[in-house]
């Protein structure tokens, strides 16, 4: 079911920000900033790098990719609100796990969302509907 309520909250990092669904938290921690609800089953993390020379090279993409899928996983194109990149979803030891990453210019982007495997649906239209509005700040570019 679509969700009907408009978001209010929004959360601002240096480099980025996105709008959080009814009920969603966000705090900055030392690596990432962490999303979740209280009563929730998952959680959303989001850190960020930001190349100081301007354009991120290609392959760093790669690396930084290397090591976090499994050797089975198909990487999709994906869109994060104003970020584009490659995703995947999967499971493995009974968790679900999304991941993304994104770039818009220098701005390189990781977003996990995971919980247990049986509990995906639960919040998936809720975490595509924040990562819709993923953006850079000002203090992006």
């Amino acid at each position: 079911m679509p969700l009907d309520v408009e978001m209010l909250n929004k959360f601002k990092s240096t480099w980025w920000s996105i709008e959080l669904a009814p009920d969603w938290v966000a705090e900055k921690e030392a690596d990432c900033t962490s999303i979740w609800r209280e009563d929730g089953v998952g959680a959303l993390q989001i850190s960020a790098y930001k190349y100081e020379s301007g354009l991120k090279p290609e392959d760093d993409l790669n690396d930084f990719m290397s090591g976090e899928v499994p050797d089975d996983a198909i990487l999709k194109s994906i869109r994060c609100g104003q970020f584009v990149g490659v995703g995947v979803d999967y499971v493995a030891d009974g968790k679900f796990w999304r991941k993304r990453w994104v770039h818009e210019g220098p701005l390189l982007i990781f977003v996990t969302y995971n919980s247990d495997a049986d509990d995906r649906a639960v919040e998936l239209e809720a975490v595509n509907e924040m990562l819709a509005t993923l953006k850079p700040t000002g203090d992006a570019a």
